[in-house]
């Protein structure tokens, strides 16, 4: 069997560079002027027992994408708690009730 030097790019036969492939463009299209993203890589060793010679490689990638930041306003009262006004959804309109009742 022919072997070869463990690097970034053949990590799990591939995999990892696959994975981050992927993710980049879905990461790219989240990010907007002024935000922020990442990808975190994470590569653990362990040496099982009784293999002296060998090292497992475990691997995990994670994409972070920019967090969705919303607004809200409410007013602070005297004891300081918070109250925001209530707002009210508009009732269900069905468009293809028939009025009066079918015949």
């Amino acid at each position: 069997m022919q072997q070869e030097i463990v690097t970034l790019s053949n990590i799990g036969n591939g995999e990892l560079e696959a994975r981050f492939q992927e993710i980049v463009p879905a990461l790219l299209g989240e990010i907007k002027t002024g935000s922020k993203g990442g990808i975190s890589i994470n590569i653990t060793f362990e040496r099982p027992e009784g293999m002296e010679t060998m090292v497992a490689i475990e691997y995990s990638i994670k994409p972070n994408f920019p967090p969705q930041k919303r607004k809200s306003l409410a007013s602070v009262t005297g004891d300081l708690t918070l109250k925001q006004d209530v707002i009210e959804k508009p009732d269900e309109v069905n468009l293809f009730a028939i009025k009066g009742g079918v015949e």
